[in-house]
């Protein structure tokens, strides 16, 4: 009798299993139509000419996940979707050497070809994967765009990839510094040479807004960056292109509500200006010669640019000099360091001819070297080397930064308290080494940070009275931190000395 039950539960539980089975199946054929369509209404916007910006909005809600395991659509005659391609099928129809690109020759005109003919196709890189960057590179909203986005575009327009060929690309992009990645899944084409990216996301996010301007603060928040990297490093790249922010970088918002100063920030009138000079820039005739002659495709023009051998460069000695030059400037640079990113836009800026692979070459070359460090947040430096025992001992004045006592000496002439801005002012009077006064700060801070003295008031300075608070330093803090590398110093010798 328990043998029976057992047996009609068994039975009503397979009955339940291949129910809900069929359920789950006809769902996810309605989901797979569903993303396809979404794929060709994504080309199909996109050729009528909507903006990328307007797409993003409404891709921005769309789930993203893949096709559940073992879960297939019934009947042979169900073609697999395009979206969710089975690898291991894919591989056994394909030659080994072959990659997924081949189907495609069938029905996508190679390039530079009429007819699509095989015999002319590219070495360089797969018309699909070609295309994919073209669209990578095409997305200019903030929030970037995903695997199974890109997925979905290219299989509107006829591509069949997988998932994990799409991911190889994207890995393959990053480090060849076409692509950034700026979350989880997320990811933008980089923009070295062309409009730089933080003035892209932030454009892209102050046009959003009603009033079409937002405060340095809030700008930051929604772009997850540090407040002070990005108010610094958007002055710098306004600066680069002749832009000045009106009413002196102040917008309609004020401290308090209604009662304070205006607060600074960025209006998105000016962040487009900029953006349309750097266009401008980008686009502009190039010396002639075999480099300055463009491609067709912009990812086989930057393997041309990047593979060119040394005898199409302009010179030989001009690749030196820029080498040299951007060893100098990573030297200048000091303990903060310099991005690969700001290296090559200030090469670019100098006139010297050389792309964003060839400075990551020399950066690689150098730290492996040990000429340069690399720091913890992507960074160049040059190392520091202590002078052993053996060496001449160093004097009080070579035992303390020149910059934190040139910052001394200013403070005390400004009479005692003065801002970042004015101490930028001052040095770059001396020596113009300094980007802006956000990069003179860091400096100081570091340097501070190192012997352990911190800014009283979270490095907030009330210059003059009646005047709000603003960033800045004090010359009782500086004090401090040059007795303390001078305490520090007197240290080192009298321990050297206890050795010997």
């Amino acid at each position: 009798m328990q043998q029976t039950n057992s047996l009609q539960e068994l039975a009503l539980c397979v009955e339940r299993h291949n129910e809900t089975v069929r359920q789950a199946r006809a769902l996810w054929s309605e989901a797979e139509q569903a993303s396809q369509k979404i794929g060709r209404l994504v080309g199909l916007a996109v050729s009528m000419g909507t903006s990328w910006a307007e797409l993003g909005r409404v891709l921005a809600r769309l789930d993203e996940m893949p096709a559940p395991t073992g879960l297939k659509a019934p009947g042979p005659e169900s073609a697999p979707s395009p979206l969710h391609t089975d690898k291991a099928h894919e591989e056994h129809h394909l030659p080994a050497a072959e990659p997924a690109t081949a189907r495609e020759a069938s029905r996508v005109p190679q390039q530079g070809t009429a007819d699509g003919s095989p015999g002319q196709r590219p070495e360089q890189k797969p018309p699909t994967q070609s295309r994919a960057l073209q669209i990578v590179r095409g997305v200019c909203w903030p929030s970037g765009i995903g695997v199974d986005t890109l997925r979905r575009t290219l299989a509107a327009e006829g591509h069949t990839v997988t998932e994990p060929q799409t991911r190889s690309w994207f890995d393959q992009w990053i480090r060849s510094g076409d692509v950034q990645q700026i979350g989880a899944d997320r990811y933008l084409g980089s923009t070295v040479g062309r409009t730089p990216l933080l003035l892209q996301r932030a454009h892209q996010v102050v046009a959003l807004t009603p009033d079409k301007e937002m405060s340095t603060r809030e700008l930051a928040a929604a772009l997850n960056e540090n407040v002070q990297i990005v108010g610094g490093e958007l002055c710098s790249m306004l600066r680069e292109v002749g832009i000045t922010r009106p009413n002196r970088g102040k917008i309609r918002a004020r401290y308090g509500g209604t009662t304070g100063p205006r607060l600074p920030g960025y209006k998105a009138e000016t962040l487009a200006r900029a953006i349309a000079l750097y266009d401008a820039r980008a686009t502009s005739p190039q010396p002639s010669g075999p480099a300055a002659t463009p491609a067709a495709d912009p990812v086989q023009a930057d393997a041309e640019r990047a593979q060119a051998p040394p005898a199409q460069a302009p010179a030989a000695h001009t690749s030196q000099t820029a080498c040299e030059r951007a060893l100098h400037i990573v030297r200048e640079a000091g303990a903060t360091g310099i991005t690969h990113v700001a290296l090559v836009r200030q090469l670019d800026d100098e006139k010297h001819t050389v792309v964003a692979p060839q400075v990551r070459a020399w950066l690689r070359e150098w730290v492996r070297q040990g000429v340069v460090n690399q720091l913890q947040d992507g960074a160049h430096a040059m190392p520091h080397h202590p002078e052993p025992p053996s060496a001449a001992a160093p004097t009080e004045d070579d035992s303390v930064p020149r910059v934190l006592v040139r910052a001394r000496e200013a403070t005390h002439e400004a009479g005692g308290k003065i801002s970042s801005q004015e101490l930028f002012t001052a040095l770059q009077r001396e020596t113009p080494v300094y980007r802006d006064a956000s990069d003179v700060a860091g400096q100081l801070v570091a340097l501070l940070n190192r012997v352990g003295v911190k800014r009283p008031d979270r490095g907030k300075v009330r210059v003059r009275l009646g005047q709000p608070q603003v960033l800045g330093f004090t010359a009782t803090t500086l004090e401090q931190g040059i007795n303390a590398y001078r305490k520090a110093a007197a240290d080192r010798l009298s321990a050297a000395a206890k050795r010997h």
